[in-house]
């Protein structure tokens, strides 16, 4: 009996403490799929709508305070949802983030570490398609600004570009053809695309191989790829192994910029030679750090200043770090007008170069020579803060901030003096004259007037701060004191249907200089397609391509223009692309405001119609039938 009790007590303390454990695991599951983003990443600039920096700012949430000495390589990780994007990641840097964790970016986060005896620095950015807040013009203008803002600080600021995917589709290969273009018309060539070709789903060597060699194949087809076997060692237990590298050939325009990697099934036989993959990585990624020398912050925030101009209208402007007031002393990136503004540094060294001008004059005769000392010192200082203020401020090419400020001030002693401003017989020929002194005793000029020839930096952010009314009303969301945002053209809202009223398999990817458009059609000899865009304004240009394999498109493109041509008799799966720029511009309206049909194809295989839509209106419907 005794037994049977020792017994039931030790089964209910290992249900209980199973139990527990399933408890605490799930939620401390719960708690790391739902981390805020401060607690993973060093560094986070909030963006919380576009214009919100001509306001009150974006927030910078920095944990960490050696920011400003950050060096090394800029990492962006790019790559659609559920890609494995984070396992790559926990892999190459050893983060301890879980898959699948819903950490939500709002705008750009960075993460410090050291990589191979290399800094380097992780940036990441908001994901985009993120619903707005409402769905108006005005929120709808931020989010595309926010977006493409993004992408082209990401652009600037990467150094790597790691790209994560699993079997390769035609719109992953039209980012990756999109990307490796923009780095050679940027001509910044230094830049590295790296492809991490995710094949998680092969567990066998076999399976690996075979999905490894339809990658490789379509690739060295072009001519432009070559497969090599490497020897790489890995960087924990350094031991050798031989892996399959694909590397873009230097003679090849855009294939030059990328290299490709594979990586299989985690603890599977297929994913046997993961660890060497990652250990490469590393390698190039360590080699690119090698050349940087610049300073993170610096870099980010000189993308900053050059891509905001391209965003915002208004007069010159600058970007102040304003303290929010906390204890934890976040600050705020702010634009603010140039002319208003003068740096901390040169704030303070205007100010004393004010002060020196400011020579006590001879209450006394006795007094007359240490008068004259006190005010030779200050002289004599004058011309090092001027040359320390020309140095800040640009003052030798006559800086519009300094020259009126300073004027000023010569005016307003000159008031002071009245009319005798005249010394030993010196006329008072402005501050840098050696005699100038007022005739005043004891004067000085007050801090209000300094704060009005030097306007001081924006106060502090209050915590709860929404600077968002104007004269007792709303400030137009796209307006901001003398700045208002550019005009960005809506995204295409795009459907496709039959006419039995199914939708046919269709995907859309947009690039910063192209909208493709990929439908499978039904299996007929002859399928009849019309596009009807809808769009603002005049002229519109576009081409149609068609081909019949998913890949990219080579210079075998069918292309159809405005003479008629036909596009023939085509199987499944025929992919067509919608793009810009194009063959052809669309023809002005008529008296009714209406389009004229253009490119009208016939023999029963394409249509192409216009109709303009009120201003702020954008869509393209595609109706795909049978013959």
């Amino acid at each position: 009996m005794e037994g049977w009790k020792k017994s039931l007590v030790a089964a209910s303390l290992v249900v209980g403490t199973a139990v527990a454990c399933c408890w605490y695991s799930h939620a401390e599951s719960k708690r790391r799929r739902h981390r805020d983003p401060h607690d993973y990443y060093d560094l986070v600039i909030k963006m919380d709508e576009f214009m919100s920096i001509c306001r009150r700012g974006w927030l910078i949430d920095d944990r960490r305070m050696d920011i400003e000495k950050w060096r090394g390589v800029i990492v962006t990780v790019l790559g659609e949802f559920n890609k494995g994007k984070t396992y790559v990641l926990n892999k190459l840097i050893g983060t301890d983030l879980p898959s699948g964790v819903n950490i939500r970016t709002e705008g750009l986060s960075f993460k410090h570490m050291k990589l191979a005896r290399k800094d380097v620095c992780l940036l990441d950015t908001a994901g985009a398609g993120s619903p707005v807040k409402s769905v108006t013009p005005a929120q709808l203008q931020q989010k595309k600004a926010t977006e493409k803002f993004l992408r082209d600080v990401v652009f600037e600021c990467a150094d790597v570009f790691l790209y994560v995917i699993n079997d390769i589709s035609a719109e992953e290969q039209i980012h990756l053809h999109s990307l490796a273009l923009s780095v050679e018309q940027s001509n910044k060539h230094d830049k590295r695309i790296i492809v991490i070709h995710n094949l998680r789903e092969r567990a066998s060597v076999e399976e690996m191989s075979v999905a490894r060699q339809k990658i490789v194949d379509m690739y060295v087809s072009t001519r432009s790829y070559a497969f090599t076997p490497e020897d790489v060692t890995d960087d924990f237990t350094g031991k050798s192994r031989t892996v399959d590298v694909l590397y873009g050939l230097k003679e090849c325009r855009l294939a030059k910029y990328q290299t490709h990697v594979f990586i299989g099934q985690e603890g599977s036989p297929a994913g046997e030679l993961n660890s060497w993959v990652f250990s490469k990585v590393r390698q190039t990624l360590s080699n690119v750090s090698a050349r940087q020398e610049y300073r993170i912050q610096e870099k980010v925030l000189q993308s900053f200043s050059m891509m905001l101009p391209k965003y915002i209208e208004g007069p010159p402007m600058h970007l102040l770090l304003v303290p929010d007031g906390t204890p934890q002393s976040n600050k705020y990136l702010r634009v603010v007008p140039e002319h208003k503004y003068l740096p901390l540094e040169a704030r303070g060294l205007l100010k004393c170069m004010i002060r020196s001008c400011q020579h006590l004059g001879i209450p006394h005769e006795q007094k007359a020579k240490e008068v004259s000392e006190y005010a030779n010192r200050l002289v004599g200082i004058r011309p090092a803060l001027k040359e320390a203020l020309a140095e800040h401020l640009g003052w030798a090419d006559g800086h519009f901030k300094a020259i009126p400020a300073w004027e000023a001030c010569v005016g307003h002693l000159e008031r002071l003096c009245g009319e005798n401003s005249q010394m030993d017989g010196a006329d008072v020929d402005g501050p840098e004259h050696p005699n100038f002194a007022p005739q005043h005793a004891g004067w000085s000029i007050p801090d209000s007037l300094v704060d009005t020839l030097v306007p001081k930096p924006p106060s502090p952010v209050a915590p709860g701060e929404t600077s968002t009314f104007r004269n007792g009303s709303n400030v137009d969301e796209l307006e901001a004191g003398p700045y208002k945002l550019k005009p960005q053209p809506l995204p295409y809202f795009l459907s496709a249907e039959q006419t039995d009223g199914t939708a046919p398999p269709y995907s859309v990817v947009e690039t910063s200089s192209d909208l493709w458009f990929f439908v499978e059609l039904p299996g007929v000899d002859e399928p009849k397609l019309s596009f009807r865009p809808m769009v603002i304004g005049g002229g519109f240009q576009f081409t149609v391509l068609a081909w019949k394999q998913p890949t990219l498109p080579q210079t075998d493109i069918l292309q159809t223009h405005t003479d008629n041509r036909v596009l023939g008799t085509q199987t499944r799966p025929l992919r067509f692309t919608f793009t810009v720029p194009s063959v052809f511009e669309m023809p002005q309206p008529d008296n009714t405001g209406h389009w004229p049909p253009v490119g009208q194809f016939k023999n029963g295989v394409l249509s192409v119609r216009f109709r303009k839509l009120p201003e702020g209106e954008q869509e393209l419907r595609v109706s795909v039938t049978g013959s």
